[in-house]
Order: structure tokens, then sequence, then C-alpha cells
């Protein structure tokens, strides 16, 4: 998401062996039919459209986060980091303070989804 865009989702359905393609976190390609849906108001007064995507076929761009390992480079850099702390509460701040940096404050929240 780039910085200061709402975030947006549509729906997308599947059937059969598509329904299994992908977990929660994948990244993915979805080629399909763009297509109205029907949606009654109350008591079927109103119509409206909402909107899906008919899929045919699902790639995984990207696997989940489990599936990643760290590079000998980063786990360097991750124990340089770690050594020239003073305290683990300083490392701790440090990073909490990496997380979502276009967002002020909201320490306390960025700490907690660290630990």
């Amino acid at each position: 998401m780039p910085i200061g865009h709402v975030p947006r989702s549509i729906n997308i359905r599947t059937s059969g062996v598509m329904t299994r393609k992908c977990a929660p976190g994948d990244g993915v390609i979805v080629t399909g039919v763009y297509l109205p849906a029907a949606l009654y108001g109350q008591r079927g007064a109103t119509l409206t459209q909402d909107t899906y995507i008919h899929a045919f076929d699902i790639e995984k761009e990207k696997t989940s986060n489990s599936d990643h390992s760290l590079a000998e480079e980063t786990l360097d850099q991750i124990n340089t980091i770690k050594s020239t702390s003073s305290n683990d509460s300083h490392l701790l701040t440090r990073l909490a303070n990496s997380i979502c940096p276009e967002i002020f404050g909201m320490t306390e929240v960025k700490q907690a989804l660290l630990l």
C-alpha cells in the first residue's frame, strides 16, 4: 500500500481447485472476468449493484512469510545491531520507531506488535 492511500478490496469468487491455491497474506495474480452482482435492499424495494471478479486462474506472486528464511548477511546485521545496543529497552524503542514511521507516536502499540 503506498503511503497515504486508503486500503481497497474487491471480492473474488472461485470454484473447484481454485479455492485452495493461496493462503491469507499471499500476494496473488488473478485472471478473471469483472462482473456485477445484484444486491437487493430492504424488502426488495431497491436494487443496487456490487462488483466481483470471477477468477479463472490464480498464481502466487509471493509465498507466505513462514516460507522465507533470513540470509546470512541479514543475520549478521541483526547481531551487529544487537551487540551495539546498550540495553534491551533502547533496542525495543528503536525497532518500534521503524514500524510505520509515517504514523507519529503510538510507541506502545508498535512495541506490542513487535513482542
